[in-house]
């Protein structure tokens, strides 16, 4: 999942193990898992080219160096591109705020592109890119831009193409549940050609003439859950849950590009305008999901949650009753978050166990109240040292406390970082209760409200002072699950590339 396609953000490693940058290159190109496709301008018309791209990575200490080859055709064009770009990106970690920058430009670079008789060989490549990344527990939002020049000789000395681009809109996100990388990019291309046609009484001439392209580049990778239904009476179980993950990748392209003559004269006042669309998918990833055997959900207002988060081992309580009234306790909740927004590997827990054995009898406890051998203590120490659960007090977490819907929803969306959606104070909710909302709460219910966390009861009421469910918990992580893994998406990709 810590793969962003497209082509314009080069990877970049915010730890030394996650990488980020869906997009392949800074050439606006995609691709699926096999063949790479780019849209290339430089004779004054679209063609799409397509081959192979090869990515290497090299990384010493915040230096990161990474080099794309592509070996690209259209054999009806008769175009092939020979092209050998290494990045040079700078990581600049600001640890006191949860953020890093990372600085990009060219360390060496080679192309050609022929098409037909006519040779094009960049001969100056000037690139500069950066990228701030703002790590919250949940997820990681980024967001940056770049620009280029290219200058290509034509034939060698028959002329120069320039192409300056300009992108202000990189932007982007990683989680558990997926990834989306979105950016748009406008190219300026500037042509001109000594002897570049011969009119009808064989004199030559030459042109010059510019071209507007803007490239909008998105790729998503994102996992969907959908029921299956069994076809078999005598089964065990009537059905269950499929997750399937793919990577959607998406290039629109729109171009004014000048209209020639027959003989390559361009027109002076006709232009070539259009916009066109490249989508190429990877094969879907399926992965049914264990099936939940509960004796009372059947029929429950949260049947299709508990079910949902069972499937997905957020809850495991192996029990077959859920006790859907009783109250959420304050560790089950720490436990089912950290399960939501990640997954505590099992051979990095055995490996950090081996190497720290000795260390961790030493290790102080984070809480009083919670101990290392208690089946929950990784996901209380998770919490904590990620700022998302605070204890009762400095010294006690109360595991077995019960959790007020306020607190619950201050949790959830202080893993999202989104606390900032609320206005400035003072300032009221729409909920009939607002006065009853603790001023620690009230701009993460603010937030909730926003992006449809919340939606408060059949009196207008969000109720921040009750003790959460189990059924309400369960209704809570799932919304909350399904706004991570899909209404963001639409954020970045739909309302961005699409102007929704």
């Amino acid at each position: 999942m810590k793969k962003i396609m497209t082509a314009i953000l080069a990877i970049i490693l915010l730890t030394t193990t996650i990488s980020y940058g869906q997009i392949t290159g800074y050439d606006g190109g995609i691709k699926d898992d096999y063949v790479y496709k780019e849209v290339i301008f430089i004779t004054g018309k679209p063609i799409i080219v397509e081959g192979e791209v090869k990515t290497q990575e090299r990384r010493k200490g915040d230096i990161i160096t990474t080099t794309y080859t592509y070996e690209l055709s259209n054999e009806e064009e008769d175009m092939q591109v020979k092209r050998r770009f290494s990045y040079e990106t700078n990581l600049y970690k600001k640890e006191e705020k949860g953020q890093t920058v990372g600085v990009t430009s060219i360390d060496r670079y080679s192309e050609r592109i022929t098409v037909g008789n006519d040779r094009y060989n960049l001969e100056d490549y000037q690139f500069s890119s950066s990228i701030i990344y703002d790590n919250r527990p949940a997820v990681d939002f980024y967001s940056g831009n770049l620009t280029s020049k290219k200058t290509y000789s034509i034939n060698r000395n028959q002329g120069t193409i320039t192409i300056e681009a300009n992108g202000d809109t990189i932007v982007g996100y990683d989680h558990y549940w997926g990834a989306s990388e979105t950016y748009i990019i406008k190219q300026d291309i500037h042509r001109e050609q000594k002897d570049a046609y011969t009119d009808e009484d064989g004199d030559s001439h030459d042109i010059e003439w510019d071209g507007l392209v803007t490239l909008k580049l998105s790729s998503t990778t994102k996992k969907d859950l959908s029921y299956i239904k069994n076809e078999p009476t005598n089964i065990s179980f009537r059905g269950g849950l499929l997750q399937t993950e793919k990577q959607e990748n998406i290039l629109q392209y729109e171009y004014d590009l000048p209209k020639f003559h027959d003989d390559g004269e361009p027109y002076s006042t006709k232009r070539e305008k259009d916009e066109e669309n490249l989508r190429m998918d990877t094969v879907p990833i399926h992965k049914r999901l264990v099936i939940p055997n509960l004796k009372d959900i059947s029929g429950h207002w949260a049947e299709e949650s508990i079910f949902t988060l069972y499937s997905l081992e957020i809850f495991d309580d192996p029990s077959p009753y859920f006790g859907p009234k009783l109250p959420m306790t304050r560790s089950e909740f720490a436990k089912s978050i950290v399960r939501a927004i990640s997954i505590l590997e099992e051979e990095e827990e055995k490996e950090k166990a081996r190497r720290q054995r000795i260390k961790d009898d030493e290790e102080e406890k984070i809480f009083d109240d919670v101990d290392k051998e208690d089946d929950n203590y990784k996901y209380v120490k998770f919490v904590k040292e990620k700022g998302i659960m605070n204890g009762v007090s400095e010294s006690f977490f109360a595991p077995d406390g019960e959790l007020t819907r306020a607190q619950a929803i201050t949790i959830l969306i202080r893993t999202l970082g989104l606390e900032g959606l609320a206005p400035n104070p003072p300032y009221r909710t729409h909920f009939r209760d607002d006065e009853d909302i603790p001023f620690w709460a009230k701009d993460a219910i603010y937030a909730a409200n926003e992006i449809g966390l919340v939606r408060g009861d059949s009196y207008g009421r969000v109720r921040p002072n009750d003790n959460m469910s189990k059924a309400e918990a369960a209704e809570f992580i799932y919304r909350y699950i399904k706004h991570i893994k899909d209404e963001i998406t639409i954020d970045y990709r739909e309302k961005i590339i699409n102007n929704r």
